[in-house]
């Protein structure tokens, strides 16, 4: 998985304090940098052919200059017994600074960015995007995604943005009136002993969310259709919505692949909701019957929801998740590249960046596919929140309340809390290729923006709870968390609010 740097980790923040006294020892600093410089010549052959002699000059010169340092160091037992003392005061005050800093401070922080992460250009390689022909090139265009009015007296208002309230009304649904939720989701029914994470709801700055009512959706979407495609997280958000709307009426199955294509007949109102699994949005197949490594088609949309998009009212798409999982990256039916996870024998290309293609190739499929003249919903990447690792090493969620989205003092004090390196470059990659969408065939694209609203719900995943009560048999056993779904009910079902003001809005237009 992403290496990922938890500021919020109360353990690894004690480590990197024990490990900050540690680094005053000079042969501490001398064996780190003998290390790093060191390694720069296992670098592969690609890296090497890049270097110039100024910098073997300059790795040479720092190596020479460690050395006299080590040495003289080394023959001076004087100084290496009084060094020590001499410099224990300043590491007491290196101490306490990192701890009312990093340690004090990560109590309220979620997921900080990586130290010195670069913001990343559109694309890696410009010559790659030249490379999908099998759309052509649509001019950019202003989307105005999330601006909607969202009552009678107000103005314009960014859904995005806001604060999770305290709210003691009991969520629309449970595990008892639906069961349409996945044992892996169903945080009730497995045991969960917190339950305040059902009392919140998200308040936007300057205006009002209303509540989902399920009776007025379905109204809405009387006599039409509407299809969900991407990853799990997609499914969470499906399952989130038909037991809102199973609150009214109980839907049919109509038909099931696998409980990952499924679709559902609401008959009163003749509409159909229906989910694909497409975890990349694109083409892809598995790698010499490799289950962990895939072959990404970056030009070619995924047949499970392309071209019978077209049959549909309505699609709300999304995917991020699985592109964090080893892979090569293929146009024309040729290997161009692979990411780092993958260890193949290939030009590295960031996942961001193939992440950046897959939308931009489904976005312009969407926009010129014959017959489709529906809107589809965009929502954006859903942040997880793993503490003391990650999905593979441990890695947990045990918080119990929501992120204050105001930075505190430690923070710099005042505004909105940002978001981390890794959500917000998943954010931005999926809104800048919707802003280019520009349709040929009358369909429209809006934007469901959750980044920012589920980034400061940390307390809403399952955690250990994804199974039926984790710890009966064997309290303090070590259990496999999910940080990075959502109960259900939970704070994804905030999501079918915004999906409610979406549609409305478009009815208004209409009638404008």
């Amino acid at each position: 998985m992403l290496k990922r740097l938890n500021s919020n980790s109360s353990a690894h923040d004690h480590d990197h304090t024990a490990a900050a006294a540690a680094a005053q020892s000079p042969r501490f600093v001398f064996e780190s940098k003998m290390t790093v410089l060191l390694q720069g010549f296992g670098d592969s052959p690609s890296a090497k052919a890049t270097s110039n002699n100024s910098s073997a000059q300059s790795i040479s010169s720092e190596i020479g200059s460690l050395l006299w340092h080590h040495k003289f160091y080394s023959n001076n037992k004087n100084i290496r017994f009084w060094l020590p003392i001499a410099l224990l005061p300043l590491v007491l005050l290196n101490s306490c600074f990192i701890y009312f800093v990093f340690v004090r401070g990560s109590e309220n922080s979620q997921l900080s960015a990586p130290v010195g992460a670069p913001i990343l250009p559109d694309l890696q390689n410009s010559s790659i995007s030249d490379e999908i022909h099998q759309f052509p090139a649509l001019p950019g265009s202003d989307l105005d995604t999330q601006q909607q009015d969202t009552s009678s007296n107000s103005e314009s208002c960014d859904l995005s943005k806001g604060e999770w309230i305290f709210d003691s009304t009991p969520p629309l649904y449970t595990n008892s009136s639906c069961d349409h939720i996945q044992l892996l989701q169903n945080c009730l029914r497995n045991g969960k002993p917190d339950t305040g994470y059902l009392h919140w709801r998200w308040r936007p700055h300057n205006c009002d969310l209303p509540r989902f009512d399920p009776a007025t959706f379905l109204e809405l979407m009387r006599g039409k259709s509407m299809l969900f495609f991407g990853d799990s997280l997609a499914r969470n958000h499906m399952q989130s919505l038909l037991c809102s709307l199973s609150q009214v009426e109980r839907p049919d199955k109509v038909y099931s692949r696998e409980d990952k294509d499924v679709k559902w007949g609401f008959q009163s109102y003749n509409f159909t909701l229906a989910i694909v699994w497409s975890p990349f949005l694109v083409k892809h197949v598995k790698v010499r019957d490799d289950p962990l490594l895939f072959n990404l088609h970056l030009d070619v949309p995924h047949p499970a929801w392309w071209p019978s998009l077209a049959s549909y009212d309505f699609a709300v798409m999304s995917a991020s998740q699985w592109f964090f999982r080893p892979s090569l990256y293929s146009i024309n039916n040729t290997i161009f590249g692979c990411n780092e996870y993958s260890r193949e024998n290939y030009t590295d290309v960031h996942f961001l960046t193939a992440m950046e293609l897959a939308f931009r190739t489904s976005l312009r499929a969407i926009a010129t596919l014959d017959g489709y003249n529906g809107t589809t919903f965009l929502r954006t990447a859903s942040p997880e929140h793993f503490e003391h690792g990650t999905w593979s090493t441990g890695g947990k969620c045990n918080r119990t309340r929501p992120t204050h989205s105001v930075r505190d003092a430690v923070h710099g004090g005042g505004g909105e809390l940002e978001l981390p390196w890794l959500p917000s470059n998943l954010n931005r990659v999926q809104r800048d290729e919707a802003r280019k969408f520009d349709p040929s065939n009358g369909s429209r694209l809006r934007v469901l923006d959750v980044t920012y609203s589920a980034y400061l719900r940390p307390d809403g995943h399952p955690g250990p709870y994804r199974i039926y009560q984790p710890y009966a048999k064997e309290p303090g056993r070590h259990v496999q968390n999910d940080c990075l779904h959502w109960c259900l009910p939970g704070p994804v079902d905030m999501w079918n609010q915004l999906l409610l003001e979406s549609v409305k809005k478009l009815e208004r237009d209409k009638e404008e």
